[in-house]
């Protein structure tokens, strides 16, 4: 490596021996890096002699952090998939990414949509919003109903809500019925009731639920009943087909209580 105070060059990577010089490149690429070089083809072309040393440079134990590192991480991502399995790989570079982890999970989905391990990588990513990044991801996928019933039966609740509300689609709700989780439906009718072009989430529920949903449809009328009571008309026109529902709003409109499935 030069001496002069020179940063070194792509072509002193590729004189340099991989295996006994790695500790000259691993500070070589550390400066170049630092300095907010472009290093993507030099890595590229020790990966061409070594992909081993480069795996080990980028996401071993003494890989860099920084934002910079990670950049250079995922532009070379198929690379690294070639020294180590997807799914140990992603995860190693989400935990050296910390707080810019959801590129790691966003480039993962880009690259393998349908994987199982996205929904453990997204959990470790994305926390309570698991699921959010990969199913809104997804949405138009034939897969889109598998991927949201494995975060479904993950527990991803506020997830999957938020899918439902961003997509407007009916596959969130399928998933949550799957699992019986009466409390997510019922939250996740109320916001949908609340959009500004309301879906016919009456319909969709007894699509999913079941031919009866009134016990969800009563659960989210006294939501909305005690939070934006203007939108329970909209809630009315759609369960017209469960007369338990309007009985239940002229309790409410009566003073009564109908208590929420919460």
């Amino acid at each position: 490596m030069s001496t002069s105070g020179e940063l070194p060059s792509d072509q002193w990577f590729s004189e340099v021996d991989p295996r006994t010089d790695i500790e000259a490149i691993r500070q070589a690429l550390a400066q170049r890096v630092q300095a907010g070089m472009d290093n993507e083809a030099a890595v590229r072309a020790l990966a061409g002699r070594d992909r081993v040393v480069v795996a080990e440079l980028i996401i071993g134990p003494r890989a860099l952090r920084s934002p910079a590192w990670t950049h250079l991480s995922l532009a070379v991502v198929d690379v690294l998939e070639r020294a180590l399995s997807p799914g140990p790989l992603y995860r190693r570079l989400a935990d050296l990414a910390e707080d810019r982890s959801v590129a790691v999970l966003e480039k993962a989905v880009e690259r393998h949509p349908d994987a199982g391990w996205l929904v453990p990588l997204s959990s470790r990513v994305e926390g309570p919003e698991m699921g959010k990044t990969h199913l809104l991801a997804v949405a138009g996928r034939a897969s889109f109903l598998e991927s949201c019933s494995a975060y479904a039966e993950a527990g991803a609740r506020r997830g999957l809500l938020r899918v439902a509300v961003q997509t407007r689609r009916i596959e969130p709700l399928a998933a949550l019925a799957q699992v019986a989780d009466e409390r997510a439906l019922v939250l996740a009718t109320v916001h949908l009731i609340r959009a500004e072009h309301p879906p016919p989430v009456a319909a969709w529920l007894a699509a999913v639920w079941g031919p009866d949903p009134t016990p969800i449809l009563v659960g989210a009328l006294a939501l909305l009943h005690a939070r934006v009571p203007g939108r329970v008309p909209i809630l009315l026109e759609q369960s017209a087909r469960w007369p338990r529902v309007a009985l239940a709003a002229r309790g409410l409109s009566a003073g009564g209580h109908s208590e929420p499935i919460l």
